[in-house]
């Protein structure tokens, strides 16, 4: 298991199931290590760790989504082994709905649940005027209103100026990404969102359902965008039912 592409917090010898676990732009694999000691223990935590954020700061970020679901998807092959599901937030939805489209067209083992949490369906273009191109003081304040990054690393003109390549590389990707309706996966579905999550209305989140062969699972969270970040023990609990609904099921693979 690649040491610069994964982070696993709690490794195990013979798990059950994985959990691939994706961040939002700009965010790094920190934001789902506390789940690890919520999990049950028969969970492998796996959360993937991009370029230019955490210990991989210095590598170039990408740009292209394409390149990276290709490049990731070569790093995910050997863990697909066991039984796994796909939790991702924000952009890491639509990174792990892409990494699934590519598994299939590989006819590499599908997820038996996929978990979109914070994001509008994949056939949803963005709407709102791109940032990624904006001038420096103006996309930090873009990235200010979106309450996602602590305001002392704004503030800190050195850190910002290491950021902001994988910020604008991020916000890219996120911006430029459309995905066709396609046949539908044949995998389980959680969709998660916050109640004040204005830019990610329920039916737009519910649309997934579209994506996916099986009934949809939907549970609000109090908060705003990031409430994956706010009410982060709620989130964990969520997950970990689930999880643990899938283990009770025996037969992992039709769950």
């Amino acid at each position: 298991m690649s040491q610069l592409w994964f982070h696993v917090p709690k490794p195990k010898v013979n798990p059950r199931l994985r959990l691939f676990c994706l961040s939002y732009a700009g965010g790094s694999s920190t934001t789902y290590l506390q789940f690890a000691d919520e999990l049950p223990n028969d969970v492998e935590l796996v959360a993937v760790q991009l370029p230019g954020r955490g210990m991989r700061l210095s590598e170039a970020p990408y740009t292209n989504l394409s390149q990276l679901v290709v490049d990731l998807s070569s790093q995910m092959k050997p863990l697909l082994k066991v039984p796994y599901v796909i939790m991702g937030h924000s952009f890491g939805s639509r990174l792990g709905y892409e990494l699934v489209q590519y598994f299939r067209q590989q006819q590499w083992p599908l997820p038996i649940h996929f978990i979109a949490s914070g994001s509008k369906a994949p056939h949803y273009k963005n709407t709102d005027s791109p940032i990624h191109q904006l001038a420096e003081a103006a996309f930090i304040e873009k990235l200010r209103s979106f309450g996602g990054t602590p305001d002392e690393i704004l503030n800190n003109a050195d850190f910002m100026e290491m950021l902001l390549p994988m910020l604008r590389a991020d916000f890219a990707m996120v911006e430029n990404h459309q995905s066709d309706i396609k046949p539908a996966l044949d995998c389980g579905l959680s969709v998660f969102g916050g109640v004040n999550d204005e830019g990610v209305p329920q039916d737009k989140l519910l649309d997934w359902q579209l994506h996916f062969s099986g009934k949809v699972n939907e549970i609000m969270f109090d908060g705003g965008h990031f409430f994956i970040e706010s009410h982060k023990s709620l989130v964990i609990k969520a997950v970990h039912e689930k999880l643990e609904a899938l283990l009770v099921g025996q037969d992992l693979n039709a769950a």
